[in-house]
């Protein structure tokens, strides 16, 4: 790695200083004297950094008022990243409520919100889908939001010292990130359970061939906790896009010798599906089988009861990741990398 000389460290100090929002569009930089002494540089070293700026037309000088920050120097988009399967999916009612809030939420705070929707078999592919790497874009984003895994734009935003915020996954490898507390969910639902006096409860997944994934084996270990490493209260139907071997999964434990008496459903979407054979069957919910499934505040069910959920809400999500992510653009706080959000719980009448 090629080491900087000073009047490169101290180009790059002012850069992202600028960038971050330090000075703004217009404003004056500081002295000659108190930048030299708050950089611990020479007047000649300074004057040549102060020089490279002023050609990337960031700075200008106007002789006897001093050096002003470029109007249009200081980035003022926030990108929000999604994958186009995202969008499409069974979950993709959630996507775009936070696609909505995240939008939002960068409106009032005088930003500009720009969306990109990946979409491609390889990373390249991906990549090259949303247009952020073309200089004319990505020059004017502050900061970036991705709705799930910030995978190959990482190298891309990092290279271009753009802050980032990730919301998915199980831990901070990628950068800064806001999640949802899968853990706590699982306790909570087992809690729940448990003090209205259940104890044969069985958990619905759909199961997916990804053992090499952290994502897939943190898991499986949730649901083998879930249900104290018993198996046999697992309930597993093969996974598609539209989740519709959950119907028959469902079917076939209700129509066998081991029926539950309670049943948490991870995912919404098998919820979904399997709620028609509920009906289907004729089965009372919750005298005959209790019900609690994962589902955000904006979901709505075809169901003739209300379920008991526990979910998220979209506009705390966006909330959460703004301010982790205006914390590391403006650079005014310690931002912190990782945030786990507990999901809320919406009574309903199926336990």
């Amino acid at each position: 790695m090629a080491v900087l000389t000073k009047t490169e460290q101290a180009m790059d100090i002012l850069e992202e200083a600028i960038r971050r929002g330090k000075w703004q569009a217009g404003q004056r930089l500081p002295s000659e004297r108190a930048l030299m002494a708050d950089l611990g540089i020479s007047r000649t070293t300074l004057r040549h950094a102060m020089a490279a700026l002023a050609n990337e037309n960031l700075i200008v000088a106007r002789p006897g008022s001093g050096t002003y920050v470029v109007e249009g120097a200081v980035p003022t988009a926030i990108g929000i990243l999604a994958v186009s399967m995202q969008l499409i999916s069974p979950m993709g009612y959630w996507y775009h409520s936070l696609v909505e809030e995240l939008q939002k939420k960068i409106s009032d705070n005088g930003r500009r919100a720009m969306l990109f929707v990946a979409s491609g078999s390889s990373q390249q592919e991906v990549l090259e889908s949303t247009g952020i790497s073309d200089k004319s874009v990505i020059k004017n984003l502050a900061g970036v939001i991705a709705l799930q895994d910030i995978g190959p734009f990482k190298k891309l935003l990092d290279k271009n010292r753009i802050n980032h915020v990730t919301m998915s996954g199980i831990a901070p490898e990628l950068g800064p990130m806001v999640r949802q507390d899968l853990a706590s969910m699982y306790t909570m639902a087992r809690q729940i359970f448990e003090s209205k006096g259940y104890t044969n409860y069985s958990v619905m997944i759909a199961s997916r061939d990804d053992k090499s994934s952290a994502m897939y084996n943190y898991w499986c270990q949730l649901i083998s906790d879930f249900v104290d490493g018993d198996s046999s209260r697992i309930i597993s139907a093969p996974f598609t896009p539209d989740y519709r071997y959950s119907y028959d999964a469902f079917k076939e434990v209700w129509e066998s010798g081991r029926r539950p008496r309670a049943i948490f459903f991870p995912d919404d979407a098998i919820f979904d599906v399997a709620s028609r054979a509920i009906v289907e069957l004729g089965i009372k919910v919750p005298e005959e089988l209790a019900i609690i499934t994962e589902a955000s505040t904006v979901r709505r069910f075809n169901f003739p009861i209300e379920v008991t959920r526990l979910g998220w809400d979209p506009a705390q999500m966006a909330d959460t990741a703004w301010r982790m992510l205006f914390n590391l653009v403006s650079g005014e706080d310690k931002a912190e990398d990782y945030i786990s959000v507990p999901p809320i719980i919406l009574e309903g009448n199926s336990i």
